[in-house]
């Protein structure tokens, strides 16, 4: 049951409870913003910071012994975890688009008379290839797509992307198929390579060379930046965030890997029939794991559907935020938009808010 100093009444008369934000006091961070001012931003207060008892220990033992039956007996082995010999295919896989990545950077960077800077860059390349999605979080499985961000300095362009590396790509043999929807809301090239199915999300940052130890957390990643290329390199920004706001990332992807296979036997898991998918599904775990940073898998799953249930929808979900009415401006006057019910009435229209952690914030889940 939830703590009843953290829950209030829905006042609806059938006596449910649920989870009141306001009533937890918020820890703070500093992040730097474009104009090299910090931004303060919440991080919420656990509701227990208890350690699991015997009990849930022992109950745990049990579900895990479950799950690993269900992931490596049967016709449909991994379908929760990926296998030794699955991920050493996907890091060959990785590699090779690497190495055609690089190849094409080179040619680009050539044909437009770039000189590289050898001294600051000793792979050679201005381009630098990130993983995001389930494969950053550690939750893959046998049928996992590879969600990729080639992120590249101002001189190659969208329009590169989906012509020169394309045809790139289309002409390699281990390249089965390539589906390119540059005119997407998110821009993305779809590619079949090694039997994997990677999905590839480009964007350009105001840099001659992308430092390989860049943090895309830092706001001045997006200096300068169309609402288009923010939202390329959010997905990639949500992961690196939630990566950092999970308490415990083994149990974390423990329990989603759990939450995800129950909503897939349900026919309940696919964000494009208007139900939730993985990233909605990953910040709600998230979401949990703060409330209860020490408990065991076994009791996050309990606290998970409990949580959820009697959740006070359209209250949102958020697993941090900026204090104030923070708004990050450019130079030039440029700012982005970000969810706020209150400034925009579509946004109070949302039945199921869940935002995600990374400035500028956004609805997840807007179309459920």
């Amino acid at each position: 049951m939830l703590p009843s100093d953290s829950a209030e009444n829905l006042g609806n008369g059938c006596g449910a409870k649920r989870i009141d934000l306001m009533k937890n006091d918020s820890n703070t961070t500093k992040y730097i913003s474009s104009n090299n001012v910090a931004s303060t931003v919440r991080c919420r207060k656990p509701l227990s910071s208890d350690n699991p008892t015997a009990e849930e220990l022992a109950l745990d033992d049990e579900l895990q012994r479950h799950i690993m039956n269900i992931n490596t007996k049967g016709d449909r082995k991994f379908i929760l975890s990926e296998s030794v010999e699955g991920e050493e295919r996907r890091r060959i896989a990785l590699e090779k688009f690497a190495g055609l990545v690089n190849e094409w950077d080179r040619e680009i960077s050539t044909a437009k008379n770039i000189q590289i800077d050898n001294s600051e860059n000793h792979n050679h390349s201005t381009v630098q290839i990130r993983l995001f999605g389930s494969s950053r979080l550690g939750v893959i499985n046998c049928k996992s797509d590879i969600d990729i961000l080639v992120l590249a300095p101002a001189h190659i362009t969208a329009e590169d992307f989906f012509t020169s590396l394309s045809q790139k790509l289309y002409s390699h043999g281990d390249v089965e198929s390539i589906y390119s929807i540059p005119e997407a809301y998110t821009p993305v090239m779809k590619v079949k390579l090694d039997s994997y199915s990677l999905d590839i999300i480009f964007t350009s940052i105001k840099y001659n060379i992308v430092p390989h130890n860049i943090d895309v957390l830092d706001l001045r990643c997006l200096r300068g930046m169309d609402d288009q290329n923010v939202r390329s390199l959010n997905g990639a920004r949500v992961a690196e965030w939630m990566c950092k706001l999970i308490p415990n990332m083994k149990t974390y992807a423990f329990t989603l890997r759990v939450v995800k296979h129950w909503a897939k036997q349900r026919g309940i898991y696919s964000n494009v029939l208007g139900f939730l998918g993985g990233v909605n599904f990953a910040i709600l775990v998230t979401f949990v794991c703060q409330l209860y940073v020490n408990a065991c898998p076994f009791t996050l799953l309990q606290k998970f559907f409990t949580v959820m249930v009697r959740w006070r929808w359209p209250h949102p979900i958020l697993i941090h935020t900026y204090a104030g009415d923070f708004q990050m401006k450019d130079p030039d006057g440029t700012q982005f938009t970000e969810w706020n019910p209150k400034l925009n009435h579509k946004d109070a229209l949302h039945m199921m808010p869940i935002i995600t952690p990374a400035y500028p914030s956004m609805n997840s889940a807007h179309n459920v």
